[in-house]
């Protein structure tokens, strides 16, 4: 029990509550209890798995969605905000003084903007300490159902029940894209963002409009190998542009299995026998296209 604020009794070593959202914060996981919503429980500081049965506040309404700001925890309900600190080991509590909360929890994303967070009514951030303010007017108004937000950089992705958005701020505007496809999970990880259902982790294109693109990492090739064409899983109106190694391989005219109408299909797409064994592979799409994947076909 080292390095634990409350021990209740010697190894009382707990698992954690069946929660539905959590957050990092002060070297400890913050979580909701889904059996008692009133309930925030942290671990100790001796291990993650750790949640002693005394270690949890009680709050004066239903916990909806947890975030963090530096040390600070964000606690929110549908329409009220708490901030927790434990600076000393001994965490105390504050409310916000403001009628704003959320009941998505899972559309929380730290910023240097500050903690954003999604609601019905668009997009507000706070830092912490202060009430939150509106960031987005009607950019996001048709964002229904928010599910979750990620932001890296001068890019931010936004997920509804419906729709999604990317907004790159750099452009000075919003952009479409995948409005079709929604995710419930979403995460942005050395600048590539990530999207999840219950089965498939997805790699979004973060473009603009007119110029997507997606470079896969280095692929290495069995040296008895040779590829020869590039199969796309593609949403799109035009014939995509491929690159292997930096030489161009398609065109924007149809090819056998390549209409002028959108929809979700497989385009071939031959290419020389490629000798090298180690290479990479660039898609560009024109318009509002998506690519859900792409391999190489090989023979020996």
């Amino acid at each position: 029990d080292l390095g634990a604020v409350y021990i209740p009794g010697l190894n009382d070593r707990k698992t954690p509550p069946p929660a539905t959202v959590m957050t990092l914060a002060s070297q400890r996981l913050w979580m909701n209890d889904a059996n008692n919503y009133d309930r925030l429980y942290f671990t100790g500081l001796d291990g993650t798995d750790y949640v002693p049965t005394l270690n949890y506040l009680t709050f004066p309404d239903k916990i909806t969605a947890i975030g963090s700001a530096g040390d600070v925890v964000v606690v929110f309900s549908a329409d009220r905000m708490w901030r927790v600190t434990i600076l000393g080991g001994v965490p105390d509590v504050d409310e916000i003084k403001t009628p704003v909360g959320t009941v998505y929890g899972n559309a929380l994303v730290l910023t240097d903007l500050g903690l954003l967070f999604l609601r019905d009514d668009g997009l507000w951030a706070t830092d912490g300490a202060s009430p939150p303010q509106k960031v987005s007017r009607r950019a996001f108004d048709t964002i229904t159902s928010p599910t979750a937000v990620a932001s890296y950089g001068d890019t931010m992705a936004l997920m509804g029940s419906t729709e999604m958005y990317i907004m790159r701020r750099r452009d000075g505007g919003m952009y479409w894209h995948g409005p079709s496809d929604t995710y419930s999970h979403l995460d942005a990880t050395g600048g590539t963002f990530y999207a999840a259902d219950a089965n498939t982790v997805y790699s979004l294109f973060t473009g603009g409009r007119d110029d997507a693109a997606m470079e896969s990492p280095a692929l290495t090739l069995r040296r008895e190998l040779k590829a020869t064409a590039v199969i796309l899983d593609v949403e799109a109106s035009y014939g995509p542009t491929v690159l292997v190694n930096g030489n161009r391989y398609s065109d924007n005219t149809a090819h056998d299995d390549v209409t002028a109408t959108a929809g979700r299909r497989l385009v071939r797409l031959p290419i020389p026998r490629l000798l090298n064994h180690v290479f990479t592979v660039r898609v560009e799409l024109a318009g509002d296209d998506i690519l859900y994947g792409y391999w190489l076909e090989c023979e020996g």
